[in-house]
């Protein structure tokens, strides 16, 4: 792994939003979400459940897992542990590798012990910037920028890794979970109830229910819904009009299709696609 520190990346990192070191409590329970940006998770002992998308995984130590934008996740704490857990997360600019998307990965001892110096040299930065104080200061700035020269080797170096298959979480329910958040991904445009859910996967509604409760944090209606805001996104940004995405989507009216979106981002579509049109 070492070896391919020495090949430049084809990115670049250009901020970061935290930088957390985390000691968990054996009760601890993060509720799920889903940002535009890239974000990191290593264990540095105990066990994590974490949910990906429609993926869950127990985690223990030396384990990574790397969240690409707008991708759903959660983490709680598992097997009556307290977890020791370092979340990193940051903008950037150009193609991350695709191995990392999605990825889980067991990372080597020397590894570990690599991401958490970098890691060490990053957090003072993002702390100081997170409070607004002084991130003027020669050293913690030097640091930082030393840090973000070796997370993109690290992260460039990472995505040749192996991913960990085996890490799949086989608690109750996680395969009909996954199986149901699969179809519902496939399904986005085409505007479900929680009844016609149900009936697709031939399981009562009240499951369905419980299991999103269990796994996302979150009741399926408003899962269905950040699926739905995803898939608007992606027609957005290739450039379809606001009408055409609202034929696609079925909604009743363009009109209800900006209400929708404005409700879950914060923002009108058309404007959104005027930003981010590719």
């Amino acid at each position: 792994m070492h070896q391919l520190y020495q090949i430049q990346p084809t990115f670049r990192i250009l901020g970061y939003y935290s930088a957390y070191d985390f000691n968990w409590d054996s009760k601890f329970d993060f509720k799920g979400e889903s940002h535009d940006f890239w974000e990191l998770a290593l264990v540095l002992s105990g066990q994590v459940e974490a949910v990906s998308d429609d993926s869950t995984f127990l985690l223990g130590e030396g384990n990574m897992i790397c969240h690409e934008p707008n991708e759903f996740h959660r983490i709680k704490s598992a097997g009556n542990t307290c977890p020791h857990v370092l979340i990193l997360s940051f903008a950037n600019e150009g193609e991350l590798p695709q191995a990392l998307r999605k990825g889980v990965f067991s990372l080597p001892f020397e590894t570990v012990q690599e991401y958490t110096l970098l890691f060490g040299m990053i957090r003072p930065f993002v702390r100081a910037m997170v409070k607004q104080q002084n991130v003027q200061a020669e050293e913690l700035r030097a640091a930082a920028e030393e840090g973000t020269r070796r997370l993109e080797a690290f992260l460039f170096a990472l995505s040749h890794l192996e991913t960990a298959k085996k890490l799949l979480s086989h608690s109750a329910g996680a395969e009909e979970y996954r199986k149901l958040v699969r179809m519902m991904t496939e399904r986005a445009a085409d505007n479900l109830s929680l009844e016609e859910i149900a009936e697709l996967r031939h399981i009562s509604p009240s499951y369905v229910k419980k299991l999103f409760h269990t796994f996302a944090g979150e009741g399926p209606m408003s899962y269905y819904a950040r699926l739905r805001v995803r898939e608007i996104r992606r027609l957005l940004e290739e450039g379809f009009s606001v009408a055409q995405v609202s034929e696609h989507m079925n909604f009743s009216s363009p009109s209800y299709l900006s209400l929708f979106f404005k409700k879950q981002t914060g923002i009108n579509p058309s404007k959104y696609r005027e930003r981010n049109r590719l």
